[in-house]
């Protein structure tokens, strides 16, 4: 299949395929005991992103891809403190619900921490490998 679809196509099943790995890589980054455990395997993830992004020729998505992961992770945090709130609000005793919040603020910050650290290693490893390791020919 050819066409001019089809380098859409090919983006947004890369879109899909790395926010589905970036939210199981998530799923370690926002405990709080293997924050700094995981960061290192959100590193290489964001890299090779932006390799694939680049191996792919999806050089037209770059900004798009920029822009949509930044809304996602957005949206997704709002859920999720939602979601905790009304947790917090169900909660039958008040110390369980002092513990919550106190682990929910810690949440909502290391999800915040890994959407920055995703976003900007990311764009930085994509611009470094399209200008510096393969630079376009003059």
């Amino acid at each position: 299949m050819t066409g001019p679809a089809m380098p859409i196509l090919y983006y947004l099943i890369f879109l899909l395929v790395s926010f589905f790995v970036l939210m199981q890589i998530f799923r370690l980054t926002t405990y709080h005991a293997y924050f700094w455990k995981a960061l290192p395997l959100l590193i290489f993830f964001s890299i090779a992103s932006g390799y694939l992004m680049y191996a792919f020729e999806l050089h037209g998505f770059f900004f798009y891809h920029l822009g949509l992961m930044s809304v996602i992770l957005l949206v997704v945090g709002r859920m999720q403190e939602k979601q905790a709130f009304a947790i917090i609000m169900s909660a039958s005793n008040t110390d369980d619900s002092k513990a919550f919040a106190k682990s929910t603020v810690l949440t909502k910050r290391y999800f915040a921490y890994s959407s920055f650290v995703y976003v900007i290693v990311f764009a930085l490893s994509y611009l470094v490998i399209l200008n510096v390791f393969f630079p376009p020919p003059r």
